[in-house]
């Protein structure tokens, strides 16, 4: 309409510009009163400016609306303090941006929404940054630690879903590359129902990245397609099948990224299980007479498993140490050590491979050995009868 106005009437553009007051306000212009007055309020709450533009940054950052709560889980211990001091004055600014939400916060659980995205794209517009990508890079950064935050927390679930988008929209290639070979962010969001989403994640960034990262991805994205669609069938093994399958195609600094992230993911998940009190001063686990020559965690991080001269290999619980089960063997052992589903497997010098599955290892032990190279029959019953006699 003042398009067709401008056009249709030359002088009018002379007389808008002699009489400001006469331009109809329209949106934009009801948007700059708002900011105007947002930045007398600050001015006469004497705050810091800057503190005020990082909280409105963090909340036009946002990919989904989170809660003040949320925000605090997801950027405790992250170490940036810019964003830490933004989501401190944060509590002050939305009374000042409160016509500018769906609804009032009313508390600290209470989700900000925006009432239109017009809003959000507005003050985006209007903030001074030095380096506009900053909230992108601070919350990617705090979305690295996905793993620390509590289990279904919504922390956790922005944190896990939005890991890779914010790092894109950074420009930061490296952090995308990064978290697209973490197996165990992988196997997260594949159980999250969003492997799709996550080689989406890693086909946008291809738009940036260059070189070996651009391969790494190309090839993660590629070995997510192919098996996100039926990962039920990987169960708990998804990392370990990235391990086998996503390992070789990647570049000598993938592979060592992914070996290094794999490493820390399972060193989370025991530290997890097992806390401080498995790592008490002077703590020892006792009971082989002979020299122990193999240990091993399981997967969980919840059992140790140790293999001794003495022929025997004796399980613990991590945490309290509580001794479970002794199992002995008529040969000297060549290791012990735990498969990816939990089950723990016993080899001998001989060639023997002796495997258990168990729920509590303090429960009785079922031998799963089968026949074959290397796997001993099992002894028959008592009292059955060959299957060649009958």
């Amino acid at each position: 309409m003042y398009g067709r106005s401008l056009r249709e009437r030359p002088g009018l553009r002379a007389e808008w510009a002699a009489h400001p007051e006469a331009i109809p306000r329209g949106l934009d212009g009801y948007l700059q009163e708002e900011w105007d007055r947002l930045r007398r309020a600050a001015r006469a709450a004497q705050m810091e400016w800057e503190r005020v533009e990082w909280a409105l940054g963090l909340l036009t950052a946002l990919r989904e609306p989170l809660s003040l709560e949320d925000l605090r889980d997801l950027l405790r211990e992250a170490g940036e303090k810019e964003a830490a001091a933004g989501l401190e004055a944060l509590p002050g600014v939305l009374p000042w941006i409160a016509r500018w939400l769906e609804r009032a916060v009313d508390s600290r659980r209470t989700p900000i929404r925006w009432f239109h995205s017009r809003f959000r794209e507005f003050i985006a517009e209007r903030l001074q940054w030095a380096d506009p990508r900053a909230a992108h890079r601070a919350l990617g950064r705090a979305c690295d630690r996905w793993a620390a935050l509590p289990a279904g927390s919504r922390a956790r679930a922005y944190a896990t879903r939005h890991r890779l988008r914010h790092y894109a929209l950074a420009g930061e290639w490296e952090g995308v590359w990064r978290g697209l070979l973490e197996a165990a962010y992988q196997g997260e969001r594949v159980r999250m129902g969003d492997g799709l989403g996550l080689a989406a994640d890693g086909e946008a960034a291809l738009s940036g990245a260059t070189g070996d990262l651009a391969e790494d991805i190309r090839a993660a994205v590629a070995f997510i397609r192919r098996r996100a669609n039926w990962w039920e069938t990987l169960g708990a093994g998804w990392e370990w099948e990235a391990w086998d399958e996503l390992r070789p195609a990647l570049s000598a600094r993938g592979r060592e990224a992914m070996a290094e992230g794999l490493r820390g993911a399972l060193r989370e998940g025991w530290w997890k299980a097992a806390g401080p009190a498995a790592l008490r001063t002077g703590a020892a686990l006792g009971g082989h007479t002979g020299p122990v020559t193999s240990v091993a965690f399981s997967p969980d991080g919840r059992w140790v498993a140790s293999g001794s001269d003495d022929r025997t290999v004796r399980v613990w619980e991590a945490v309290s140490g509580r001794p479970g089960r002794v199992l002995a063997y008529d040969a000297a052992l060549a290791g012990v050590g735990f498969a990816r589903d939990g089950r723990l497997q016993v080899m001998t010098v001989d060639g023997r491979l002796f495997v258990y599955r168990y729920g509590d290892p303090f429960a009785p032990l079922r031998e799963e050995t089968q026949p074959g190279e290397g796997r001993p029959r099992r002894p028959p019953r008592k009292g059955a009868r060959r299957r060649a006699d009958r």
